[in-house]
């Protein structure tokens, strides 16, 4: 069978990247970690959303790299499981692997 494009393969890559919803969830590690840190405000989401756990907390927390440390520590313990239920299918996913 001819293909129909000359794209012959997509990788999706998936690994590290969570909902809005679950981003949100990380207010978990700020409210642990972070007294005083107020949540994750709208305008923070794209960075949050764009970039790794690690990439995340220099951010969240630009000028205490003790919390930093600690929140790192933290992040050891979740399991990436409980966050599963906040996680958001993006629209036509299935369908665009079905295709």
């Amino acid at each position: 069978m001819k293909p129909i494009s000359p794209v012959r393969c997509v990788i999706y890559d998936c690994d590290g990247v969570y909902s809005i919803r679950s981003i949100i969830m990380r207010d978990s590690i700020i409210g642990l970690c972070g007294p005083g840190r107020a949540p994750v405000r709208p305008e923070e989401l794209p960075f949050l959303h764009m970039h790794t756990v690690q990439e995340a907390l220099p951010f969240l927390f630009p000028a205490n790299r003790t919390l930093v440390k600690k929140a790192q520590q933290f992040i050891l313990t979740i399991n990436p499981n409980d966050f599963i239920p906040y996680m958001k299918m993006e629209p036509n996913l299935l369908e665009a692997l079905d295709t």
